[in-house]
């Protein structure tokens, strides 16, 4: 009975032997041409927001939507930003008028002048009135240019292709300057932040292509584009018992092929091949 077991058993030990004998020597063979390490998605983010003061009049998306750059994001009521334009422009206009009779009336003072026909001071009294005439005028013109900065800055347009992550206001809400109104994720400008370690670092350099890979299954091409010059500890992020004084090196690998599967602070695997 025993060696008819045996007999039975036999081959499926020699199997088990043989299959892990070529696991163990693949895992070796992996281990010694390429560096297997665990970071996560860092998608830039910015905070798009006006730059002056108002209540909001319109907002075009929710939290989740795909913008394109330069759209439309946002607006606040302009009624005072086209009152102040059109006051700067009718005071422009008043500008040029004097400029203009100022300019007219040095001429004929100055050929006057010239003719000892006006005196010293009646010369520079007008020299003096063009000058402030035209300093006026160039004044106001710059006052019109910040108006209608302002008007413009009452609509709020995407500074890149992103998606929306949080809009905290709603329109009729008061906005203060800088205050943010949407937090934006830039679309194309996904990276992957790993740590290397020590015994590895003389193994990897700038440039080298990697494969990253995510829990989903999904696949990108990436490239390491930095790679620290200063050691750091373990990050409580990727922190085990048996890491807690191990010192690595922080990498930043840059997504050739982002899309929007990619989210902020996704864990993925990064293979480098050496």
């Amino acid at each position: 009975m025993k060696k008819k077991i045996l007999k039975i058993a036999l081959p499926a030990i020699i199997t088990f032997i043989c299959g892990y004998s070529a696991y163990s020597f693949y895992q070796y063979y992996s281990n010694q041409h390429q560096i297997r390490l665990y970071g996560n998605v860092d998608i830039k983010e910015v905070s798009a927001s006006f730059r002056v003061s108002g209540r909001l009049k319109k907002l075009f998306f929710d939290e989740g939507d795909k913008v394109s750059e330069g759209q439309l994001l946002a607006s606040l009521e302009d009624d005072t930003f086209s009152n102040e334009l059109e006051l700067s422009k009718a005071n422009l206009d008043g500008a040029r008028a004097n400029y203009e009779n100022a300019e007219i009336k040095f001429k004929r003072t100055k050929n006057l002048f010239k003719n000892d026909s006006a005196s010293k001071q009646e010369y520079d009294n007008d020299k003096f009135a063009l000058d402030r005439a035209r300093a006026d005028f160039e004044a106001q013109k710059a006052k019109v240019k910040i108006a209608k900065t302002a008007l413009d800055d009452a609509d709020l347009r995407a500074p890149s292709d992103a998606f929306v992550m949080t809009r905290p206001f709603e329109v009729g809400s008061m906005i203060g300057q800088n205050q943010t109104v949407y937090e934006l994720s830039l679309a194309d400008q996904a990276y992957v932040r790993a740590y290397l370690n020590e015994e590895d670092l003389g193994r990897v350099t700038n440039g080298m292509s990697v494969k990253i890979k995510t829990d989903s299954s999904s696949e990108y091409e990436g490239q390491i584009g930095f790679i620290s010059p200063k050691a750091e500890f373990t990050p409580k992020s990727v922190e085990t018992t048996s890491l807690r004084s191990r010192l690595v090196y922080r990498i930043r690998i840059t997504i050739k092929n982002s899309d929007d599967k990619l989210k902020q602070g996704m864990p993925i695997t990064v293979l480098i091949k050496l």
